[in-house]
């Protein structure tokens, strides 16, 4: 997480959407630093702030998930950056990396398993980004797809002079394909299901080459539900993912999606 007190401003880093190019940019030329740790989520920022700053203008970033899964799924086969396999990267040992990363690995790597496999082992409840809880309460999101003018416009809006045209920093290897391209047809309707809601909340179409599609009512109750709960208890308490109780509510609500 990023803040500002010269210019007001507290950055939420979500996983994935090229927030890391975003923090950079901001610390280098418009007064950011880091606090919390690096996907700390706005309710932790609200929870040891200042009233002054629960005043600052908060911004994040949204990335279409079924681009992230694709990307998951291309990082765990590459080992991006040796992650996977580096003993220091471990959750258990400092690191990020969580003993369901590793199940994850195996499969893909060990016992070779495919996207589509992967999707319907792993990828099975329906889509809820937990590090997005409280999003309602940004005034800006810059979206993954459009990220470079996207920022340039959070500038503008920040009353600040660009520095330069953001960079491109952080990549994945080994994703040559457009992500549309690599859910066959008969995965569409499982992750239709799945990733719809939340590609509907945050203004997502389906892939245009996939001829459409319908989210089962079924699907968004489920997502109105979590997200409801979600969004309420995040207005009274900090969510924390390593807070035992509440990883034990996830799972629960988990459950019934």
């Amino acid at each position: 997480m990023i803040i500002s007190h010269k210019n007001r401003y507290v950055f939420v880093e979500i996983p994935h959407t090229g927030s890391h190019s975003i923090a950079a940019e901001l610390i280098q030329f418009y007064g950011g630093e880091r606090i919390l740790r690096k996907h700390a989520n706005l309710t932790q920022f609200e929870a040891q702030a200042s009233r002054d700053e629960r005043a600052y203008f908060v911004f994040g970033t949204v990335r279409n998930p079924l681009d992230t899964a694709f990307t998951d799924y291309s990082k765990l086969q590459s080992d991006h950056r040796g992650q996977f396999t580096n003993p220091a990267m471990l959750m258990r040992n400092g690191g990020h990396v969580t003993e369901q990363h590793l199940l994850e690995f195996e499969f893909v790597n060990s016992q070779n398993g495919d996207f589509a496999s992967f999707m319907r082992k792993f990828r099975n409840r329906t889509y809820h980004n937990w590090f997005l809880t409280g999003a309602s309460r940004y005034q800006f999101v810059l979206r993954f797809e459009n990220l470079a003018s996207e920022f340039e416009r959070l500038i503008a809006t920040l009353g600040l002079e660009l520095a330069r045209p953001l960079p491109h920093v952080n990549s994945t290897k080994k994703k040559a394909r457009n992500f549309e391209d690599v859910y066959p047809e008969d995965l569409r309707a499982f992750v239709v299901a799945r990733y719809g809601p939340f590609l509907r909340k945050w203004g997502y179409d389906l892939p245009a080459s996939w001829g459409g599609g319908v989210v089962p009512r079924l699907s968004l109750l489920k997502f109105w539900a979590v997200d409801s709960v979600a969004e309420i208890a995040s207005r009274h308490m900090e969510i924390d993912q390593n807070n035992k109780l509440l990883a034990r509510l996830k799972r629960i609500l988990d459950s019934i999606t």
